[in-house]
């Protein structure tokens, strides 16, 4: 069963995957209104960490992020698979400016 964190979580998770910053910090502060204590928990710190990594596009600070949260609480298999679309996606993304600087 999940808890209310873990909902906004999971709702930060997919937020990541679309790889906009301005409407993953919209949506945290959605979650911070939803949930006063949020933004005091490890699961609101994670998703910020994430969100700071796709906007440098660091895949490495957020596989960093990723591994410190793992430590903190196992994550399932869902949330798991969730993270490592939002990674594949960061990683095409950087792939794609890496080409068309070689390109250009």
């Amino acid at each position: 069963m999940y808890s209310v964190k873990d909902y906004l979580l999971i709702a930060g998770i997919c937020q990541l995957y679309k790889n906009d910053v301005v409407a993953i910090n919209n949506a945290l502060d959605r979650y911070k209104d939803l949930d006063p204590t949020f933004s005091r928990t490890w699961q609101y710190r994670f998703v910020v960490d994430l969100a700071a990594a796709i906007d440098k596009e660091d895949t490495a600070k957020f596989a960093d992020a990723v591994k410190e949260y793992d430590r903190v609480t196992h994550l399932d298999a869902w949330i798991t698979t969730l993270l490592l679309r939002v990674e594949e996606a960061l990683k095409a993304k950087e792939l794609q400016e890496v080409s068309q600087g070689i390109a250009t």
